[in-house]
């Protein structure tokens, strides 16, 4: 997860594997292993900054996200939540809009998310049809 302040130069490199320049990214690992995830920020300014993370994949964890959810409080799929296999120790869901901003996170697989944004608690939906 990219925390990093005002930067305006991003470079992350999964060694061998992949390298991609966008302020945030995915990556889909081909096998199982232990894997360093960097990230290299830099600024306007020239000051430059990295962090490496260490990502384990392992066989026989599943995570299942769902394609759709409706979050009109009818009490059928109004909450989007991850679910997950036994086994998976640490988990970290988030939701961005569409221009990155972040809202909603959670590290609980059991929390769902219904919709709203974080801090200012509104829904962006729009409604279509007669």
């Amino acid at each position: 997860m990219n925390q990093s302040k005002n930067g305006e130069v991003f470079h992350w490199t999964i060694p061998g594997l992949y390298t991609n320049s966008s302020p945030s990214t995915s990556f889909s690992f081909p096998d199982i292993g232990i894997f360093p995830d960097i990230l290299e920020v830099s600024n306007a300014a020239g000051c430059c900054d990295s962090i490496v993370r260490f990502v384990e994949i392992r066989t026989g964890l599943r995570i299942y996200a769902p394609t759709a959810f409706s979050p009109n409080f009818d009490g059928f799929n109004d909450g989007f939540r991850l679910l997950t296999s036994r086994g998976l120790e640490n988990i970290e869901f988030q939701v961005f809009d569409r221009w990155g901003n972040l809202v909603f996170e959670t590290a609980d697989d059991e929390v769902e998310w219904d919709g709203t944004e974080m801090e200012n608690h509104w829904t962006r939906a729009s409604m279509c049809g007669s």
